[in-house]
């Protein structure tokens, strides 16, 4: 076997173990494009009746919310608000400095009033999985489309080599799209002529 021939097994079989993962990244990743339209019906927020009230902006949420939550972090301000709804914001732990873990707070959405503020609700939609409801059912399809909803960092670490072996599968392809290298069989020097590269391309 030579070298352009273990090319084309390693790309025809790299190319369908990998497969399957792209299938599932694909397949997750056409839903949750739709991610707030989905929570919106899957799982509606409270309700807040105006009363008159001008809405805060989305910054000065996220800093009601960081004032709320100091153990937090709150990395996102949605511009974008609807009347007379909560807004959500996700909630991500800080790392503790005693003991260089992220903080325990037992939730990780937030919705605040969007004319005063207030908090209105907490809710964990991703501390089970199991089984899968409406309200965690986008949580699940996002760790599906990141990490396989394997535990810990085990999916990521999954989805690296897999991305790894994608890229070399791309290379592979490059390379075996050039023509290989054929010698017509002559009984002389002379009857050893061979098509130019670009004519056997």
């Amino acid at each position: 076997m030579n070298a352009r021939e273990l090319i084309l097994r390693l790309h025809r079989y790299v190319g369908l173990a990998i497969a399957a993962f792209l299938v599932v990244i694909g397949l997750t990743g056409s839903i949750i494009v739709f991610n707030p339209e989905l929570a919106r019906w899957l799982d509606p927020p409270p309700r807040i009746e105006s009363a008159g009230r001008p809405m805060l902006d989305g910054i000065a949420l996220r800093e009601r919310a960081q004032a709320i939550e100091p153990r937090a972090l709150f990395n996102t301000a949605n511009l974008h608000l609807a009347a007379d709804e909560a807004v959500p914001f996700f909630v991500e732990p800080r790392i503790d400095p005693a003991s260089g873990k992220p903080a325990t707070l037992g939730y990780d959405l937030l919705y605040l009033d969007p004319y005063t503020g207030g908090e209105v609700r907490r809710e964990s939609v991703n501390a089970a999985l199991w089984p899968v409801t409406r309200k965690n059912v986008l949580a699940l399809i996002n760790r599906l489309h990141y990490a396989l909803a394997i535990p810990g960092n085990w999916g990521g670490w999954l989805f690296g080599g897999v991305a790894l072996l994608w890229t070399l599968d791309c290379l592979w392809s490059v390379y075996l799209t050039f023509p290989a290298r054929r010698r017509k069989a002559g009984r002389g020097p002379a009857e050893a002529a061979r098509r130019s590269w670009l004519a056997r391309w």
